[in-house]
């Protein structure tokens, strides 16, 4: 079994949500494991709390899913929004280096990306994933929030991601 810890970046808070995933493991004698099993993810913990916690959890996971920022930093009323940008990519940047130096595999894709992947539409709204993560994540809590089912989105792309490359 595999645990991803998904992580949406903020700005000062992100969401984080580690999943377990099961492998099927008949190809061990060859030295390789096939890909993540077609088995749903199971839930273990989640939440949304300030970067320097959710930093700390980088050192306990050897994969993690960074669902990266993108877009145009523009201001038409002020200056508010391209600080918050950068630091979102900067806190970004800084879960995916603490992981690289504890030697996870880190992969980095855009909400657009993971959404598409993953619920099967890259602009899906916020109430299409959250129906789709109670729908597919066993053990989901009832209660949570987008920031959440975001890095569960994100957790799970990453899942697919490794779980191809190993199966090679």
């Amino acid at each position: 079994m595999i645990y991803v810890l998904g992580i949406d970046s903020g700005s000062k808070k992100s969401g984080w949500c580690v999943l377990r995933f099961e492998e099927e493991s008949d190809a061990f004698g060859h030295g390789r494991r096939k890909a993540l099993a077609n088995r749903a993810p199971v839930f273990v913990e989640g939440g949304h709390n300030e970067n320097a916690a959710v930093e700390t959890r980088t050192a306990f996971y050897t994969v993690l899913g960074i669902e990266s920022p993108e877009g145009i930093a523009f201001a038409p009323k002020g200056g508010g929004v391209v600080p918050a940008l950068l630091k979102t990519a900067r806190a970004t940047g800084g879960f995916s280096a603490l992981a690289r130096l504890n030697g996870a595999t880190v992969i980095e894709a855009t909400a657009n990306t993971c959404r598409r992947v993953v619920v099967g539409k890259a602009n899906a709204s916020d109430a299409k994933v959250k129906a789709w993560v109670h729908a597919n994540v066993l053990g989901w809590p009832k209660r949570s929030n987008s920031h959440m089912r975001d890095a569960a989105v994100a957790a799970i792309y990453a899942a697919r991601i490794v779980g191809k490359a190993v199966a090679a």
